[in-house]
């Protein structure tokens, strides 16, 4: 296990939590604006990232990779944001302790999401060695390498993802276990 799967394991905890506090109602929503925030990263990305790379960095895949976890942060929890702006109130009295059991259960597969995706866009920024740090790539190949949630979450991606062949010809490298 690397520094960045144990930052990544805390990250999906404190999701967990934070939807096991808000609710069943709350987490239902926050399923639907995980979906949306990659279904939007995943097309924006690459277009932006060209953007970007004239001032960002001469390493394409790097730019690709940091831009689509920013859009994907950005988009969801702007998401989150609207939707709790949008329906102030959403306990659910009369099922008791089961809102809360509920949101843990969805916020369970909200940061089990997010972990696979932003585990597989660590993999999309080494798919070609960098040409200006060749020393930063190969390090950060390395932890991919020896990530411990690589193999769990490449299978949940791959199922995920077919929630997107919809809307893409060929699906973008980042929904793409990598």
């Amino acid at each position: 296990m690397t520094a960045y799967d144990w930052l990544l394991i805390f990250s999906g905890v404190g999701i967990v939590v934070l939807f096991a506090v808000l609710r069943m109602v709350r987490a239902l929503f926050a399923l639907v604006t995980v979906w949306t925030a990659t279904l939007l990263s995943a097309a924006l990305y690459q277009e932006a990232a060209f953007r970007l790379q004239a001032v960002a960095s001469q390493n394409p895949t790097l730019v690709r990779g940091l831009v689509f976890d920013s859009l994907l942060l950005i988009f969801f929890i702007a998401g989150l944001i609207l939707v709790r702006i949008a329906f102030p109130v959403t306990k659910l009295p009369s099922l008791g302790i089961l809102d809360h059991l509920m949101g843990l259960a969805l916020g369970g597969i909200v940061a089990v999401i997010m972990v696979a995706l932003l585990v597989n866009s660590l993999g999309v920024m080494i798919l070609e060695p960098w040409e200006t740090d060749e020393a930063g790539w190969a390090a950060l190949r390395s932890a991919y390498l020896a990530s411990g949630l690589r193999p769990f979450t490449a299978p949940i991606l791959a199922t995920y993802s077919w929630a997107f062949v919809p809307f893409f010809q060929g699906l973008p490298p980042v929904l793409l276990p990598q």
